[in-house]
């Protein structure tokens, strides 16, 4: 052994000296006695063998499917399930589906299938036979309906932000889910609304029912992810196509009491539009990436990639066929000539820029402005000659995660746009002078983030929310 240092010698007579002090104190037997107490006593039902007292004593409960069990989940309707681990469900709906659902099916789905109770007092053959009256009663609208009406019928001049009004019985739990899109059924002597949700639930809610009708609300689940987007046949009113993440594109036929499967992707599909001669349904698939379906072919006829990521909506412009409006997650708005469309490498007609995702770009009634909003606190207003001007107005438009993102939609002229608010309301953005209008009310306890006017009530606006909720506003 090598002689030791005088620091070593030093510190090992002090670890000797500590020793000794401790020991006098009783410091280790403290310890000891502390350790004994706190250590836990070892589990009885760690490992694989276990006594035959307590397998008697306390049966193993097995979790099995009702599939597996042969039970049919129509008979645990109006049963309430007891169960240590079930929580109380904070939902209006008790909805009841199949544990695989038929919506993952790749043919039409048939709604009785799809029909989801919801606590009410209709049934699927109350909203077939409510669909196929509907049907039978309306006449075909033009073919301009979806903005000619907006403004051939004077609707445009004869209303402010100031008189649109929310009544109690006009708000409605039409979602057991986070809504995603809401749209008006283009009927001209009805309010229709339909939205769909997270869950690929696509309800329908008369909002003129009376209370001796019902609730007049149905729902249905065609879909396994959210829906994305919502069209409406103009030569069948009650021939609503959606599409959703799950990379369906489905259309609500109420002859054939089925939802057909008109497309299946491989990705996910996350916008949907008619064009204007409503031969053709514009989509976008996958990250950047717009498809035409063409009625007439039966199948896709042209794809075009025109973002780096994905496309958020798709609209066309009112008057010119043959223009279209893009927004994307890659933080820009584009408008497209569909006659000089490339493959690939197509350059816009005019380009809006935004720090951040862009939600939405919608063409004004007008047809001479483009609205787009984006998760950098603004709303862009294109217009002018060529569109060469682009303004920007300021809204808090932040993204948040138990609520669908912002997407101003313009009212009934060029006037107005209309956009939801963090703090419970509904503002009016004045495209003259940019100040806006905030709507609020009691009765407004949620955020209205996806937004939609009906064609033909002017003064008729709907909200859908986080929640499921939808609220309209009429004109008073």
């Amino acid at each position: 052994m090598e002689q030791m240092t005088e620091y070593e010698r030093k510190r090992q007579e002090n670890i000797e000296r500590n020793q000794k002090m401790l020991a006098a104190l009783g410091v280790y037997h403290t310890a000891q006695d502390l350790r004994s107490t706190a250590k836990k006593p070892k589990l009885e039902t760690k490992g694989f063998k276990i006594s035959k007292r307590k397998r008697e004593s306390e049966p193993t409960i097995i979790r099995r499917s009702l599939r597996t069990r042969g039970i049919s989940p129509e008979t645990l309707k109006g049963l309430e399930v007891d169960s240590p681990s079930s929580k109380p469900s904070h939902r209006k709906f008790d909805l009841i589906t199949p544990e695989v659902p038929v919506s993952q099916k790749n043919g039409p789905i048939s709604f009785a299938e799809t029909y989801v109770e919801h606590g009410g007092n209709a049934s699927n053959s109350h909203c077939l036979g409510w669909l196929k009256d509907l049907a039978d009663d309306v006449p075909l609208v033009d073919l301009k309906f979806r903005k000619s009406s907006q403004l051939s019928e004077g609707g445009g001049a004869d209303y402010s932000p100031g008189g649109l009004k929310l009544k109690s019985e006009n708000i409605v739990r039409i979602s057991p889910d986070r809504i995603f899109c809401v749209e008006f059924l283009p009927f001209r002597d009805k309010v229709i609304v339909v939205s769909g949700d997270k869950e690929g639930h696509l309800s329908l809610w008369d909002a003129g029912c009376s209370k001796e009708e019902g609730d007049g609300l149905h729902i249905y689940c065609p879909h396994s992810s959210p829906i994305s987007g919502i069209a409406v046949d103009p030569f069948s009113l009650t021939k609503v196509i959606s599409c959703s993440y799950d990379g369906c594109i489905r259309a609500m036929d109420v002859e054939k009491e089925v939802f057909d499967m008109v497309y299946k992707a491989n990705d996910s599909i996350y916008a949907i539009c008619s064009s204007s001669s409503y031969q053709s349904i514009y989509f976008s698939e996958g990250y950047g990436t717009m498809k035409v379906l063409d009625k007439r072919v039966g199948g896709v006829s042209n794809s075009y990639s025109l973002h780096e990521k994905r496309i958020n909506s798709i609209d066309f412009h009112p008057q010119k066929s043959h223009v279209v409006s893009t927004s994307s997650t890659d933080g820009r708005a584009c408008i497209w000539d569909l006659r000089k469309m490339k493959k690939i490498n197509t350059e816009s007609l005019a380009t809006v820029q935004h720090m951040r995702a862009v939600h939405s770009a919608y063409f004004s009634p007008g047809g001479d402005m483009l609205a787009t909003t984006s998760y950098d606190n603004k709303v862009g207003l294109l217009s002018g000659l060529d569109s060469a001007n682009t303004d920007m107005i300021y809204h808090y438009n932040p993204p948040r995660r138990w609520i669908s993102s912002f997407r101003a939609i313009w009212g009934w002229d060029d006037r107005y746009l209309f956009i939801g608010n963090l703090d419970r309301g509904l503002d009016a953005i004045c495209t003259e002078s940019k100040a806006t209008t905030t709507l609020s009310s009691p009765l407004l306890t949620t955020i209205p983030t996806r937004l939609a006017k009906h064609p033909f009530h002017c003064g008729t606006l709907a909200g859908g929310t986080g929640g499921g909720k939808v609220y309209v506003w009429q004109k008073m």
